[in-house]
């Protein structure tokens, strides 16, 4: 098995390909700068009388020739092999993404189905009992303050906190869990 399949075979990443294409395109170079050295070798044993320089010259020519010809073959097994890579890379990206969201999704929906309900009413009814205690301290700030007390009331929420917040029902569309309905 030549060393470009084994490559191949072991399914490398797109960094470890364009490694290898790297080394492979020098390699081609130097093939190609031996090729013209031994195209002028040639040339010149065509103008001597003896044709065994000559023979040598060709046959030396030929297996520079071939060997050009492998390192080609091999960008191009690699080139293909790289764009594979890199579409497997890009795939294994979207998977992991797709699959963290689907993760998402599936405990979201859990916890929408088991906690929030218990949660989103306890919140509704404590929400309910804070504004009732609100609008007492504003009755009593207004109407029945005994003398020398300081004005009662919650020192960071407005009662438009109440107005304002919304809890939504995990089970009927437009419905709500807070404000009440009705």
């Amino acid at each position: 098995m030549t060393s470009a399949r084994k490559m191949l075979t072991s399914a490398p990443t797109s960094v470890e390909l364009e490694a290898q294409l790297l080394a492979e395109r020098e390699a081609l170079e130097r093939a190609e700068v031996r090729l013209a050295e031994l195209q002028i070798e040639r040339d010149a044993a065509l103008l001597a009388d003896n044709d065994a320089p000559l023979a040598d010259a060709e046959q030396a020519l030929e297996a520079c020739r071939r060997q050009r010809d492998r390192h080609n073959a091999r960008i191009e097994l690699l080139e293909r092999a790289h764009d594979d890579a890199v579409e497997a890379e890009r795939q294994a990206g979207v998977e992991a993404r797709y699959e963290r969201c689907a993760t998402q999704i599936a405990d979201g929906e859990r916890w929408l189905a088991d906690v929030y309900p218990d949660l989103g009413r306890e919140i509704a009814l404590k929400v309910a009992s804070l504004r009732e205690v609100h609008l007492e301290a504003e009755r009593i700030n207004s109407f029945a303050l005994p003398a020398g007390r300081a004005r009662l009331g919650f020192s960071r929420y407005l009662p438009a906190f109440y107005d304002d917040l919304s809890l939504p029902s995990p089970t009927r569309s437009g419905a709500n869990l807070w404000p009440p309905e009705g």
